[in-house]
């Protein structure tokens, strides 16, 4: 019992960090496109609006209650880490 609250823990946890990786990733490859095309704040809310769609569907599912501030949190983990993820591929390549 005690290895599957950690574990879910651990996913809830991890899930959003490895989400934000790709898509800070995809937000490298498609540097030029989204530059080009978008401004920062549209970048910004269409990034919060896909990690609170993962969250509310994949991400939740994990979890047994239902908590709109976690989910906001959560999104919000996701939003930061892609934008680190990203700044840190354009300062390296």
């Amino acid at each position: 019992m005690m290895i599957s609250i950690s574990l879910k823990r651990k996913i809830e946890l991890y899930l959003p960090l490895f989400f934000g990786i790709i898509i800070g990733l995809l937000c490298y490859f498609f540097d030029y496109i989204i530059k080009e095309n978008m401004s920062f704040i549209s970048i910004f809310l269409l990034i919060f609006l896909i990690s609170f769609y993962l969250q509310n569907k994949i991400i939740s599912s994990f979890s047994k209650e239902r908590n709109i501030m976690n989910d906001i949190g959560n999104s919000v983990i996701i939003v930061i880490h892609s934008f680190v993820i990203w700044t840190i591929l354009l300062n390296i390549f």
